[in-house]
């Protein structure tokens, strides 16, 4: 009778743990390579399964929500509330949900808040780059903080720097706004930072790529570097350039240029005056030389008014001897004057 209960009793056992989905050989046993955290379990909705230390460098220090290290080891669950720190010359790559990357600096400080679907990065210290490769969905957001601003990311790319209070961004839009005064907004695009002054006034403006820091150039892809026409190598940006060939000199005008050709001009000043409905020209010629040059149309905004031998060249009608110009000018419909 206790075999018959005993084989009863181990056939029920079977039968409960094939309900379960586990196998009587893994009766008491963990998927290879999981990991129980005593911790996740009252995490509820504000986990984010995704949500991951991808790797570090260097001296890195991860906390939970309650001050507990944590072995800053690749793949690491991030969870609300956990805090980030990277010493010099030390580096942490995160990934918020694989389309939402971010690398902090060295000698830098990072927390995280989640609920739900709504992401904050407080940026306590040093510096963080953000990589947002997809737009969020409506009912997502992301924001990104420092100790006086706020930046609402969407889809985009750039970095923040706690120390200075300042966003750079080198893709899509961002709106920046002021802890200090809350109706202070600023929108930005690619190559152009906002720096939040202590007053909570935010100020835009436009960088150079000079600007744009080795821990951030280093997560940059050939794609960027070829459509702003870039060097993979940052050096190369600050590379000493041969200076620009000088221009050739402009050559010197031939002041005998009137001095073969026959005119009755040639002693004395004339001048020459052309008109049309809408257009009025005058030259000035003396010794048979033209010496001054002007025209205006009828809105009274000449195109040339050109004074000295070297200026006048410049102008359609230098060379011509007064009679040569007359002849143009008629030929070209103005009335001409002469005054002799």
């Amino acid at each position: 009778m206790k075999k018959v209960l005993t084989s009863l009793l181990i056939a029920l056992l079977v039968l409960a743990c094939a309900g379960c989905g586990i196998g009587a050989d893994d009766a008491g046993k963990t998927s290879p390579g999981a990991r129980v955290d005593a911790n996740d379990a009252d995490k509820g909705d504000n986990t984010a399964s995704t949500m991951r230390l991808e790797k570090s460098e260097g001296s890195v220090s991860v906390s939970d929500e309650n001050g507990k290290e944590q072995e800053a080891r690749e793949k690491l669950p991030l969870f609300n509330g956990y805090e980030i720190t990277t010493e010099a010359t030390s580096y942490s790559w995160f990934n918020l949900d694989d389309t939402k990357l971010a690398k902090m600096d060295e000698s830098s400080e990072a927390s995280i808040e989640k609920e739900d679907k709504h992401l904050k990065l407080l940026v306590n210290k040093g510096s963080l780059y953000f990589n947002i490769t997809e737009p969020l969905e409506d009912d997502e957001t992301l924001e990104i903080s420092t100790s006086s601003m706020t930046v609402g990311i969407r889809g985009t790319c750039g970095w923040v720097d706690a120390d200075t209070n300042t966003v750079y961004l080198l893709r899509g839009v961002v709106a920046c706004g002021s802890k200090e005064m809350s109706d202070e907004e600023v929108e930005i695009a690619e190559f152009m930072y906002a720096h939040c002054e202590e007053d909570g006034m935010i100020i835009p403006d436009f960088f150079e790529p000079t600007q744009i820091p080795q821990f951030v150039w280093d997560e940059l892809d050939e794609e960027f570097f070829n459509e702003y026409g870039l060097s993979p190598d940052r050096e190369d940006l600050f590379a000493v350039r041969e200076p620009e060939p000088e221009p050739e000199p402009e050559p010197e005008p031939d002041v005998d240029v009137y001095a073969s050709k026959e005119t009755a001009y040639r002693n004395g000043t004339t001048r020459v005056v052309a008109v049309t409905d809408t257009e009025r020209h005058e030259f000035v010629y003396v010794n048979g030389a033209m010496s001054t040059a002007e025209y205006d149309d009828e809105d009274g905004k000449g195109s040339w008014g050109l004074d000295g031998l070297t200026d006048i060249r410049s102008q359609p009608y230098y060379g011509l001897t007064v009679e040569e110009l007359v002849e143009k000018l008629q030929s070209q419909g103005y009335t001409v004057t002469i005054n002799y």
